[in-house]
């Protein structure tokens, strides 16, 4: 018999209920983040989107009530992409990462001069499919569009580039990194997807698929 996270979780939950908050009032918090945000300068926000569950929302018409998006980004991730940007991005979700369960984080990243993966963008969101991704890029639209990315990676997960064409309708070239690192997985008998890997795992896979086609 073994001790799983989800027994770590219940127990901490029993004897230290200070660590789980009531979430509304996390989401309520997050809100009034949001509206004091609108108040200062655009270089000085980071929280640039926000849509709370059973909120109404105008000009998404795909979004229902039941969708949760925000999109974080500092003014140091914005100048990194405008920087890097242009020779291909690169795009995953993790999950299980907070204490809200179905919850994921979407990370938006490119490769600097030493080719290091450099997260440039963050959106959390509770349904991982086309209509949140393609609030993700219309946000961040002003910043891409005119950059001529020329390579977008990402797994096999439809969402992400269905969206990247309905909002940046750009030609950026989709690269599958479960094809691109074929050899990589060939490597590890039972893998056969990226998506498979562990979520950190994941993401160096897809930063070195990104070196691989930017040289």
């Amino acid at each position: 018999m073994y001790l799983t996270l989800q027994d770590v979780h219940n127990i901490r939950k029993e004897l230290c209920p200070e660590y789980f908050p009531n979430n509304a009032c996390d989401f309520d918090s997050l809100r009034a983040e949001f509206c004091r945000q609108q108040t200062v300068e655009i270089e000085s926000r980071t929280l640039l989107f926000l849509k709370n569950v059973m909120e109404p929302i105008e000009g998404y018409p795909a979004m229902t009530e039941t969708h949760f998006v925000a999109v974080i980004q500092t003014q140091g991730q914005r100048d990194m992409l405008q920087q890097y940007g242009r020779k291909g991005i690169c795009i995953d979700a993790t999950h299980n990462i907070t204490r809200y369960k179905k919850i994921y984080l979407v990370t938006l990243m490119v490769l600097d001069d030493s080719e290091r993966g450099v997260p440039v963008a963050h959106c959390l969101i509770n349904h991982e499919d086309t209509p949140s991704m393609e609030v993700f890029f219309r946000t961040l639209l002003p910043q891409i569009q005119g950059l001529g990315v020329r390579y977008f990676l990402s797994d096999d997960a439809p969402a992400f580039y269905n969206a990247w064409q309905n909002i940046v309708k750009d030609k950026a070239v989709k690269i599958r990194c479960d094809v691109i690192l074929h050899v990589f997985l060939q490597s590890r008998p039972g893998t056969r997807s990226i998506r498979a890997l562990r979520p950190g795992k994941r993401t160096a896979v897809i930063v070195f698929g990104v070196c691989l086609v930017t040289r």
